[in-house]
């Protein structure tokens, strides 16, 4: 099932419950499109995505490490000015490493040595903390790769989690205006006695588009200078996309931490967003993300 929600002139959003390349324009076929997407922004009919998961998108986390989702279920409903989607994630696919001498899904050769993710997701967790590692870490993970001939991949792991998540978007008659403001309510279901410590709730497009962040503390950072992950200390803040004319921002809540981040590398991370991070415990939450046209 796919749903196509129209906003601005020549802009749409775009969810689809089954995994695909995000749309027409998804030139490289990036180790992400295994995860299940959330809301991809689309001009023209191209994605604006590139291996970004999209808007309102929930990870898990279990100490250092990330679990995506892997499947999605989908319910529409339409009232009279607005637009429902009600989605619920199946959480349960781990990053993993494959050789690449492999060609296609049956000759994939794993990675199977559980001290190496240990040490991976614990060096991810410095590099997220402490900015001044990013660099050195960054070139021994690349340099590594190259020797050992290691490329990325999803799989499913020990455990599945489910949230719920509920889109509500304006009706296109009511989206004539420059901004629009979409609401996105989350729903833990079966997470809450588990060993989960952490909910990331990602908001994100394509990194090679978006390379402009503003924040209402006047803080402006183009490009490289936009860090892998960092917390916003502003009230407000936005992603811009100057070549297409849209951004997208959103503003802190309560309950929640609010980072930013932005990582391009060449056929494997391409990414510009938000994400939310909040207590697995909670019974729900909610938030507002605001489209705009920039120009």
């Amino acid at each position: 099932m796919k749903i196509t929600f129209p906003l601005f002139t020549g802009f749409s959003l775009k969810i689809c419950n089954k995994i695909d390349s995000a749309g027409r324009g998804q030139l490289i076929d990036y180790p992400t499109n295994r995860l299940q997407k959330g809301l991809l922004l689309l001009h023209d009919d191209h994605s604006l995505a590139e291996e970004a998961v999209g808007f309102g998108v929930p990870l898990l986390m279990r100490g250092h490490q990330t679990i995506f989702p892997g499947k999605l279920e989908i319910q529409q409903r339409e009232a009279n000015l607005t637009q429902e989607v009600e989605a619920i994630y199946s959480i349960d696919l781990l990053e993993r490493l494959s050789n690449s001498k492999g060609k296609g899904e049956d000759h994939k050769i794993l990675v199977e040595l559980p001290h190496l993710y240990t040490l991976r997701n614990a060096l991810s967790a410095l590099m997220r903390r402490y900015a001044f590692m990013r660099s050195p870490l960054t070139t021994f993970s690349n340099i590594l790769r190259q020797v050992s001939g290691w490329v990325t991949t999803f799989e499913p792991g020990d455990f599945c989690g489910s949230v719920k998540m509920k889109y509500t978007i304006p009706t296109l008659e009511v989206t004539q205006a420059r901004s629009v403001f979409i609401s996105v309510e989350v729903e833990p279901l079966d997470i809450k006695k588990t060993d989960v410590t952490q909910l990331i709730v990602m908001n994100e497009q394509g990194g090679t588009h978006f390379d402009l962040y503003q924040d209402s503390s006047g803080n402006r950072l183009a490009g490289s200078e936009i860090s892998c992950w960092d917390e916003v200390k502003a009230e407000e803040a936005r992603f811009t996309s100057p070549k297409h004319g849209i951004a997208f921002s959103l503003r802190q809540m309560e309950n929640a931490r609010l980072y930013r981040g932005r990582e391009l590398m060449g056929s494997r991370l391409a990414w510009c967003g938000f994400g939310y991070t909040i207590s697995p415990r909670v019974e729900r939450f909610g938030y507002n993300l605001k489209l705009e046209k920039s120009t």
